[in-house]
């Protein structure tokens, strides 16, 4: 019985040490997952920060699309009849309806709509800079298996496709434009009137374009508020790549208003162009009425003119309207 209980002992002995390692190791082991976890939470604490950091360049992009939508929609009434005051049935209403100030305003209009979604792409881009370096830093136990492209929804594609057909628009636009600059009065009238008459399609699609950008900041802050929300382990992949999709929202956001930019420009040289053109051929009947004895300013001279007057001037602004 006592060498039995010597072996034993020695058994004992060894299950002891046994067990002793293992523990070694199971301690190890969660010594290892809770530096491990640390580093995880630390991350994860330092991308949310950076998320809620980036939210009010976010909403500041949005309010300044709303802004630039506003002044458009406000561009729009001022140009609105722009086509019938070029091509009424008496020349003589263009002279009497002329005002430089509304031209001048217009053009004011497209400039200030442009400085606003310039601004609005760059707090876009500021936030998704931000967003972006974090993702970069979170490490590979978080990001493995986490892809960071995001596929286009359907309105992404739509608006790529629109932004296509724009281009090849633009580009005969600003051909005509250049033609204008080039022709004889007569030829000039003609595709002048013709833009003109085109200007609000134009302007609806810019419209259409700063509402896509409206958007993209609204998607920017509903993934900043997802990434912000109650985490699960079902949820987290999703979460993370909110990071994602917001810088991805930020890049179309950027080639939109490289559009919008591209179709303020030509409307500006197409209402610049309007604007000295219809004011020169003013200088000219107020010349030709002055020469004539006739009382210079345009709205008595619609009223006092003899009839001899009012053909000839009516024959020289259809001249140049292209009648």
């Amino acid at each position: 019985d006592i060498l039995t209980a010597i072996g034993l002992c020695r058994y004992i002995k060894q299950f002891a040490e046994g067990c002793k390692g293992l523990m070694e190791k199971i301690v190890t082991l969660f010594e290892g997952a809770a530096d491990k976890l640390s580093l995880l939470w630390k991350a994860l604490s330092s991308a949310k920060d950076k998320m809620a950091e980036s939210l009010k360049d976010v909403i500041d992009a949005q309010s300044l699309c709303e802004k630039a939508g506003e002044k458009m929609k406000q561009l729009r009434r001022s140009t609105d009849g722009m086509d019938r005051q070029l091509n009424p049935e008496s020349p003589l209403t263009l002279l009497k309806s002329f005002n430089q100030t509304r031209f001048g305003d217009s053009i004011n209009v497209t400039r200030e709509i442009d400085d606003e979604m310039v601004a609005a792409k760059s707090k876009m881009e500021n936030a998704a800079n931000m967003i972006y370096q974090e993702y970069k830093s979170l490490p590979p136990m978080i990001t493995d298996g986490i892809s960071d492209t995001v596929d286009d929804d359907d309105d992404v594609e739509l608006a790529k496709t629109r932004i296509a057909s724009m281009e090849s628009e633009l580009d005969d636009m600003e051909k005509s434009i250049d033609t204008i600059n080039s022709a004889d009065s007569l030829q000039a009238g003609k595709v002048l009137y013709n833009e003109v008459s085109n200007l609000p399609q134009k302007i609806d699609a810019c419209q259409d374009m700063i509402d896509v950008c409206r958007d993209c900041a609204s998607k920017g802050q509903l993934s900043i508020d997802s990434f912000l929300g109650k985490w699960s382990l079902e949820t987290a992949v999703s979460q993370i790549q909110q990071m994602c999709r917001l810088v991805s929202t930020s890049s179309f956001m950027k080639e939109v208003v490289k559009h919008i930019h591209r179709i303020l420009l030509v409307m500006s040289r197409l209402l610049q162009e309007l604007k000295q053109r219809v004011k020169s051929a003013t200088n000219q009947a107020q010349q030709f009425l002055s020469e004539s004895g006739v009382e210079s300013k345009v709205e008595s001279m619609i009223d006092s003119a003899g009839d001899a007057v009012a053909d000839k001037l009516d024959s020289m602004m259809g001249k140049f309207l292209g009648k």
